[in-house]
């Protein structure tokens, strides 16, 4: 995988988390849809960015 494309997955993970009304939500759901996710956003992986970016679609 590319780092472009890493990048471009980070920026608008970065966009929605910007959104404070709803990041804490978006969170909560996603790591309740994938127990295996840290509860620390800073700890994850690229693969955990694109699991959410899976389940988000």
């Amino acid at each position: 995988m590319s780092l472009k494309f890493f990048d471009k997955l980070s920026q608008n993970f970065i966009e929605l988390l910007n959104d404070k009304d709803d990041n804490n939500v978006i969170i909560e759901w996603e790591i309740s849809q994938n127990p295996t996710l840290l509860t620390n956003l800073e700890e994850w992986s690229e693969e955990n960015f694109l699991t959410l970016e899976t389940t988000l679609q």
